[in-house]
């Protein structure tokens, strides 16, 4: 089953700061793995991992209905929070 990562700095937030926003530590790590796969079970999966010790990961299957859904969304989320590509 092929495999990719979407790696992201873990962002862990302190105590608040002088201009009272939380003050933030950084850290790298894999976020999301997707792994996907054809034949008798053509499937996505996600799985999201957590930094928290005590924290949980989480997977998820998706169908082509589902993983067309969520690009719909993540290109509308993405256009509205940093305006549309060129």
């Amino acid at each position: 089953m092929p495999k990719e990562m979407i790696v992201h700095p873990n962002v862990e937030y302190g105590p608040l700061g002088e201009d009272g926003w939380p003050v933030c530590k950084s850290t790298t790590g894999p976020e999301i793995e997707i792994c996907w796969g054809r034949g008798d079970n053509p499937e996505v999966r996600l799985h999201t991992t957590s930094h928290d010790p005590g924290g949980f990961d989480h997977h998820f299957t998706l169908s082509r209905e589902h993983v067309n859904a969520m690009i719909r969304t993540l290109r509308k989320a993405r256009d509205q929070a940093f305006g549309r590509d060129a």
